[in-house]
């Protein structure tokens, strides 16, 4: 069984995700993602275009895959997002993988752009997964006619399809709603989460499969990925510095229901706060900070994947257990930025892939 490993790429100069990318192929790495936002809570570095980004990486390298870690689809029409990709693919001779969202309110509210209800949001997203898909197949002789409830096309065709017709892979991006969960075994070829336990991981992957089952396919066709948040030392010390920093992060990603599941309960007036109703100010980023001070370094520790490679394989084999089949490192230890981060990639591509070859 191939276990994928996948580079979450940062960048304090935007010309940092060309060094990161083509050391990630360098190390064995497969793919390389790039985050879609406006903007995010501060202090921040996902703010970048994710499409010419991608476009510069694949000029740079040869194999990787190329993925956007998610392009949401609230802020372009179908077309736009149809056209992007398949011009990705394109360009880098079929590495190119969608992934698209439903949104936050930090990349909608701010621009005047509507924030709609969870129904919505994701009854918008499955119609637009349909329509990118029938657009990469259009032609002049078979044009798209619809009539949905977002979105209306006649006459419709992309010139562009990708890259020798292949079957460019959507993944669909999901918190955990079970909404999206849902959507994700039924039209997606993969699921990009954020922040998970094993078992968090576990009883997800259930209600995907569940609705793959439904759709008459099989779990294999759904390939699941875990974004996983690295801290590859043995310092204890840093260790706790890290654990502490991502305490705020872990409670606005998770929520506060599934935290109270496991024992932290945030206080009551700041219960409803949640990362996708962030607008990302700098006071959404203190209400954070708040909403984690308190919570103990052993819950943080079990979204993280922190310590020296062998305490690092075992919980990655935790995951994978669980069911991850494309583990996305994101490097949480980019203090002396590339130096720091090509050490980390290094690491990963001596001591970690190699276990799960």
């Amino acid at each position: 069984m191939k276990i994928k490993f996948g580079l979450s790429a940062i960048a304090f100069d935007i010309k940092d995700f060309l060094d990161q990318s083509i050391s990630a192929e360098q190390n064995g790495f497969d793919s390389v993602w790039v985050a879609d936002h406006f903007t995010d809570l501060p202090p921040s570095n996902d703010k970048y275009d994710p499409w010419p980004v991608l476009a510069a990486i694949g000029t740079r390298t040869e194999k990787i895959l190329l993925g956007t870690l998610a392009t949401d689809c609230a802020r372009r029409h179908p077309v736009l997002i149809a056209h992007a990709a398949a011009t990705l693919d394109n360009l880098t001779a079929g590495r190119a993988i969608l992934g698209i969202g439903a949104g936050e309110a930090m990349n909608l509210v701010p621009y005047g752009l509507p924030w709609e209800e969870p129904e919505i949001r994701v009854a918008r997203l499955e119609e637009t997964v349909k329509v990118i898909r029938w657009l990469w197949k259009s032609t002049s002789g078979s044009p798209v006619n619809f009539q949905g409830r977002f979105y209306q096309l006649k006459d419709a065709r992309l010139d562009l399809h990708p890259y020798n017709d292949r079957n460019l892979p959507v993944y669909i991006a999901s918190l955990g709603s079970k909404r999206s969960l849902r959507l994700a075994g039924k039209v997606g070829d993969g699921w990009l989460p954020w922040f998970n336990t094993p078992e968090s991981f576990i009883e997800r992957s259930k209600i995907i499969d569940e609705m793959v089952f439904q759709a008459g396919r099989s779990p294999p066709d759904v390939e699941k990925a875990a974004v996983v948040y690295l801290a590859l030392t043995s310092d204890r010390g840093k260790e706790k510095r890290i654990l502490d920093s991502m305490k705020a992060e872990i409670v606005v990603l998770t929520g506060a229901r599934r935290l109270a599941n496991l024992g932290y309960t945030v206080d009551s007036e700041l219960s409803n706060y949640s990362y996708q109703k962030s607008l990302a100010s700098e006071h959404d980023a203190e209400q954070a900070k708040r909403l984690g001070a308190k919570m103990p370094d052993a819950l943080a520790a079990r979204f993280l994947v922190v310590g020296n490679p062998k305490r690092c394989v075992d919980r990655l084999e935790e995951l994978v257990g669980a069911g991850a089949r494309h583990l996305v490192i994101r490097d949480m230890l980019w203090a002396n930025r590339m130096e720091d981060f090509r050490y980390t990639l290094n690491l990963v591509g001596r001591q970690i892939i190699p276990s799960f070859s």
